[in-house]
């Protein structure tokens, strides 16, 4: 198991603060507009956030707790797990969740190819993600993530979210 504590991780890039006394509106409650609320959100801005769905978490289904799975493999047809690089880490770290997002996380440092024109077709290279040594992308459930952005947004005292809510 890796040592998430010790990985080498790049410096990220400083962000602006300033919005207090501001107000802005987000529209959409994903992934995009949860990380972009809780940025504003932490530079002081009061955040509302309209998202057009219900809130997926609280829906009824099977077993009592409906998941965004069926909503984004059946309607949107996005896949389940997404690839978190350095950009989104340096995001998280920002609102403060990246070590409690990485533990949900799954490392990858690469994938196996076929190499083309190689006429043993068991014949596979490794090719790393990362060029730096010690780097790794990471998978991580985008239920989870959202979840985890959209719980962060609701413990804030300057944010509101609406679902089943269309900007006016």
């Amino acid at each position: 198991a890796e040592d998430r504590a010790t990985r080498t991780v790049a410096p990220c890039a400083a962000m602006a603060k300033g919005g207090e006394g501001k107000t802005v509106v987000v529209i959409g409650g994903g992934l995009v507009g949860c990380m972009t609320g809780l940025l504003m959100a932490r530079d002081g801005y009061t955040v509302k956030i309209f998202e057009l769905r219900k809130d997926y978490r609280k829906s009824e289904g099977a077993g009592g707790n409906s998941s965004l799975h069926g909503q984004l493999t059946n309607t949107t047809k996005r896949s389940i797990n997404l690839a978190l690089s350095h950009r989104g880490l340096c995001a998280l770290r920002a609102v403060g969740l990246e070590d409690k997002l990485l533990r949900m996380a799954v490392p990858m440092e690469g994938r196996m190819i076929h190499p083309a024109g190689e006429s043993n077709p068991l014949t596979t290279v490794f090719q790393p993600y990362e060029h730096r040594e010690g780097m790794a992308i990471y998978s991580i459930s985008r239920e989870e993530l959202n979840s985890v952005l959209l719980e962060s947004l609701e413990a804030m005292p300057n944010v509101q979210i609406s679902f089943n809510a269309r900007f006016q």
